[in-house]
């Protein structure tokens, strides 16, 4: 006749060794379990409402919707700098343009000049 304690601690001695060889990480089992077992145990407290603590709520919120709306008109400040380093490659681009077209009709004035003397 067996013992059903004898046959406990026989698989559970057969499970130790099975798992130990296979590289089962026992302190990284145990720590879950321990982590697991204390986010059981909690503990709540709460102040009830009052001028100060709404206060502070309300500071908290403005703040941050500030810093929001900060990093919005950042964002925007970007952008413009962008548009005008745009700008200016094109407005930079058309007084070449101008100054190329100018010099064209510079130089087809002398030709013209030049062609009917000789």
């Amino acid at each position: 006749m067996h013992n059903h304690s004898t046959s406990f601690v026989f698989v559970l001695v057969v499970l130790i060794i099975g798992l130990g060889s296979a590289n089962f990480d026992f302190i990284a089992l145990s720590r879950y379990f321990m982590a697991q077992a204390g986010s059981a145990i909690g503990v709540s407290a709460s102040v009830p409402p009052n001028p100060f603590n709404t206060l502070a709520k309300q500071i908290k919120e403005k703040e941050d919707e500030l810093n929001l709306r900060e990093r919005d008109v950042n964002a925007r400040e970007q952008a413009l700098e962008k548009g005008k380093e745009r700008g200016f490659l094109v407005y930079g681009s058309f007084g070449m343009l101008l100054l190329l077209v100018m010099a064209n009709f510079y130089l087809d004035y002398k030709r013209r000049n030049f062609e009917l003397r000789v």
